[in-house]
């Protein structure tokens, strides 16, 4: 299925609200971009299909507003994954397996331009 889940559903415009105000939040890891919405064990009211979200997600990495990390330094600092990988890391479905170790999950967070969209948010 492509787009939103269902005549009902949210617009993308809530949808990518909804993920940067989560990506601010900083360093989530990547399945919580899914259970913003309660998906797979408990949509919300209105939510949009898993395929959307991904969508949302990666269009607003591609705006430079999220970016995506995989595991820690030895300073405990997050990883950026770098732009030539990101395609290939998002569309991975390991990449989305619920799992909580900074050390090797994968991680979303808001860039500087994300931060300041955030701030503009109604």
């Amino acid at each position: 299925m492509t787009g939103l889940g269902s005549p009902e559903s949210m617009g993308e415009a809530e949808i990518r609200r909804k993920l940067l105000i989560s990506a601010a939040e900083d360093y989530e890891p990547l399945f919580h971009a899914l259970w913003e919405f309660g998906i797979p064990q408990n949509p919300v009211p209105g939510a949009p299909s898993e395929e959307a979200v991904k969508a949302a997600l990666w269009q607003l990495i591609e705006d430079d507003l999220v970016e995506l990390f995989h595991g820690q330094n030895s300073n405990g600092d997050f990883i950026p994954v770098t732009p030539t990988r990101r395609r290939d890391v998002f569309d991975d479905p390991r990449t989305w397996q619920v799992t909580e170790d900074p050390a090797s999950d994968f991680r979303y967070s808001t860039t500087a331009a994300g931060d300041e969209h955030v701030r503009r948010l109604p």
